[in-house]
């Protein structure tokens, strides 16, 4: 940014979301209600370029790393550094719940961790909307995140519970370094709860947590958790995390 001297991010929308006018206007509403988020633990965007030849979105920039790279590069993480990435994870979404907006594609690629350690959560609403867009005018296009999302969001329903599903199959992939629901057949593996216990997994979690994951990815929205302090609180004592 040569006006305010500051390094920022571009991300550069495809040309099929600038040239459907329908898409693009909703793609633009979304942007313009994330970017009045302003929290600590949430990617800024500052500003949005559309011109006949681009539509960019300019967020702040991040000196840091993904938590997918982090487990990319480490296997797995230990339970003791998940907490700060699920405690400001959760701070994040409840201010972005409290004014109405979901994420609506958490996984671990939108999770960053930066240089001071801070976490930062990116592309709330932002990713699912253009894939919603780019599902609409290009046959085969995928929306959403198969991996993380919840059984209601493979259906089109999105819904508050979506976030912390999408949270829970992070944690999942953080501590065990693998998904719980590899796919191919995605939603079948969640409505049959084909997953293996994290307790058979990770040495040392007990019951707990394997009752925790059980609610976390329960079929019904409404026997899941409902609020991110709901969340905090039952992965702490799961985890045996001290406050």
């Amino acid at each position: 940014d040569r006006v305010l001297r500051r390094k920022v991010a571009l991300k550069r929308m495809r040309p099929e979301i600038r040239a459907d006018r329908e898409g693009k206007e909703a793609f633009l509403k979304e942007a313009r209600i994330v970017a009045a988020l302003q929290h600590p633990n949430i990617v800024q965007i500052h500003s949005v370029i559309d011109t006949a030849q681009d539509l960019c979105l300019v967020f702040e920039f991040i000196d840091g790393i993904t938590v997918r790279d982090l487990i990319e590069r480490e296997g797995k993480i230990p339970v003791e550094a998940c907490r700060s990435i699920i405690r400001e994870t959760c701070s994040a979404l409840d201010f972005a719940h409290s004014r109405r907006v979901l994420h609506r594609d958490l996984k671990p690629a939108n999770i960053m961790l930066s240089s001071a350690g801070v976490v930062k959560v990116m592309d709330f609403g932002i990713a699912r909307q253009a894939q919603v867009t780019l599902s609409r005018i290009t046959p085969g296009a995928v929306c959403g995140t198969m991996a993380y999302m919840s059984p209601e969001q493979h259906l089109g329903l999105e819904r508050q519970p979506g976030d912390f599903y999408a949270l829970a199959a992070s944690l999942y992939h953080m501590i065990s370094g693998d998904l719980p629901f590899p796919g191919p057949e995605h939603l079948t593996q969640k409505e049959r709860l084909d997953f293996r216990p994290l307790s058979q997994v990770v040495p040392g979690l007990g019951p707990k947590v394997d009752a925790f994951m059980d609610r976390a990815f329960a079929r019904d929205p409404g026997a899941r958790f409902q609020r991110a302090q709901e969340f905090l609180d039952a992965f702490e004592e799961a985890f045996l995390i001290p406050r």
